[in-house]
């Protein structure tokens, strides 16, 4: 659930109700600045929903589950903390019909940015940071 500051995350309990378990998230505990928005996906086929968050004045953040109800900051590994998108809305969908998620971030003040997939999401996290800088090296 985003929010200024630290974010709540609720685990559905199947009978109409939710559980907190937050404090059991691992790096979803931390502070997240200020959240807007968030978007889950497989983003690297491994059948676990990640998630990406939306916050204005700072960078969106990237957690991968680790598939134990725990998530593990990866923000800093694709690149994400070189620039601030300032993003108040964001979509994951596969534009280019190549099987891998893609993430849109709708931007206050700035142009929408468009973050594409690839294979090597999937088998190595660290290379999405060299797509991610060439896609924004590309946008200027």
């Amino acid at each position: 659930m985003p929010q200024r500051g630290v974010g709540r995350l609720f685990r559905n309990n199947g009978n109409g109700t939710f559980t907190d378990v937050t404090a059991q998230a691992g790096d979803l505990t931390r502070a997240l600045g200020d959240a807007r928005c968030a978007a889950w996906a497989d983003f690297r086929k491994q059948g676990r929903q990640d998630l990406f968050v939306g916050c204005l004045r700072g960078p969106n953040r990237y957690f991968r589950n680790n598939g134990n109800g725990t998530f593990t900051e990866a923000t800093d590994q694709i690149g994400l903390t070189g620039r601030i998108f300032n993003s108040c809305g964001l979509a994951v969908l596969d534009i280019n019909n190549d099987k891998m998620p893609d993430v849109i971030f709708a931007n206050a003040g700035q142009e929408s940015t468009a973050l594409l997939g690839s294979p090597t999401w999937a088998a190595d996290g660290a290379k999405l940071a060299g797509i991610l800088a060439d896609h924004m090296n590309r946008a200027r």
